[in-house]
């Protein structure tokens, strides 16, 4: 059935028959029954479009709660995608023993098991679009429905590593939001590793490559500090402008815009986990102003970086009267 019809003709059909309800929350925050907001979302972006000439999108998620926000504000901007849910191999814990890679397995079959993502996902809000699972990442079911849908875009959201394979079955490529300025701040623990470098903290959007965050680049744009923002603020705002950067860029492929792609050669030091220790004593040093002072040195007037205060502030338009989950 799923290579049977048109990416844009199941994502539609899909939609209608859940919009009809509350399509967010189990709550009834969001109300889907206006028809003229149905209408536009099947139309694409009004009348006289032709579906034919719209790129094939696929989100594809782990399930977070930012892709969801995400996947709520695409369809209300009219954006037509496949929704693709995967599951990620748990951490690696004990001695990379033969029976310790059993266990791994073992692990990582159970994590994956229908009821269980079910028990651990029943809090989260509801996908405006109905998600196919398609089991573990860069395995042989992703693949084969990647082939189906032949996807143009492919939006990353959730973290993980894909293969070539995955990577190259979108024929412009794989789009990504990452919480830090690339390719300076590249890797894990981000925001505490541009404070701990005295860099700016910001969001990319960039291309996925085989590497780790060393695909081309998109955009930048720098995040906004406040003199009394802890790490948790910080965290919060950058996962709220990362979802903006993803909806934004979505959006202008969806319209027809070919998107800049700006290549790095130099390749700096991967940023790895911080230990407790150091995390605590970033931490510390933001509580105390300290990314609010690279925030004020850095003059986004002058720099190649974006405003994200006014991308956050028309995120938060783009929720209107809606709760933000």
């Amino acid at each position: 059935m799923l290579c049977s019809l048109p990416c844009w003709q199941r994502s539609s059909s899909l939609l209608r028959s859940r919009c009809l309800r509350s399509i967010v929350s189990p709550r009834g925050d969001y109300d889907w029954s206006n028809m003229s907001q149905i209408d536009q979302f099947e139309r694409g972006r009004g009348p006289g479009t032709d579906r034919q000439e719209k790129p094939r999108i696929v989100l594809l998620t782990s399930g977070t709660v930012a892709s969801r926000r995400v996947a709520v504000l695409l369809a209300a901007h009219g954006v037509h995608f496949e929704l693709l849910t995967v599951s990620y191999p748990p951490p690696r814990r004990g001695r990379r023993t033969i029976g310790g890679h059993i266990l791994n397995g073992v692990r990582a079959h159970v994590a994956s098991l229908g009821p269980l993502r079910r028990i651990r996902q029943r809090h989260l809000p509801r996908y405006p679009v109905r998600p196919q699972y398609v089991g573990m990442c860069n395995r042989s079911r992703l693949l084969h429905a990647l082939r189906c849908i032949r996807p143009d875009y492919i939006l990353l959201m959730g973290g993980g590593i894909l293969s070539k394979e995955t990577i190259a079955s979108a024929r412009v490529g794989v789009i990504n939001a990452h919480p830090g300025l690339l390719p300076w701040i590249r890797g894990l623990d981000v925001i505490r590793h541009a404070v701990a470098r005295r860099n700016p903290i910001g969001v990319t959007g960039h291309f996925i490559d085989e590497g780790i965050d060393t695909g081309d680049t998109i955009c930048r744009y720098l995040l906004p500090v406040t003199p009394v923002d802890d790490f948790h603020d910080l965290s919060e705002r950058a996962e709220n402008l990362c979802c903006a950067v993803m909806v934004d860029l979505a959006c202008r492929v969806w319209q027809g815009e070919t998107l800049p792609r700006l290549h790095f050669d130099r390749r700096y030091r991967y940023c790895g986990k911080m230990s407790r220790q150091d995390a605590e004593g970033i931490d510390g040093r933001i509580a105390r102003g300290d990314a609010y002072r690279i925030f004020r040195c850095h003059d986004v007037s002058s720099s190649e970086l974006l405003d994200g205060g006014s991308l956050l502030a028309e995120y938060r338009r783009w929720w209107g009267h809606r709760p933000v989950f």
